[in-house]
């Protein structure tokens, strides 16, 4: 079992702030070595969140539906 923490984060409206934190979140936390990092929203909504930001997103793991989900 993973002894790491699970985080889920919700993107929220993608007019918002949301995006953009959750962009600044990713590009600077060592999301595999400390914890299980999940954005829940759209790829774009982060990607337009990055850019605001003025951010590069990393290489990260994504799903395009919920059924893609690994469960454990």
């Amino acid at each position: 079992m993973d002894k790491r923490k699970l985080i889920a984060i919700t993107l929220g409206d993608p007019a918002g702030v949301g995006p953009e934190i959750a962009a600044k979140l990713i590009s600077k936390v060592s999301y595999e070595k400390d914890s299980r990092l999940v954005l829940v929203g759209a790829w774009w909504s982060l990607e337009m969140g990055a850019t605001a930001a003025n951010l590069e997103l990393p290489d990260i793991p994504t799903i395009k539906k919920f059924g893609d989900c690994v469960h454990g």
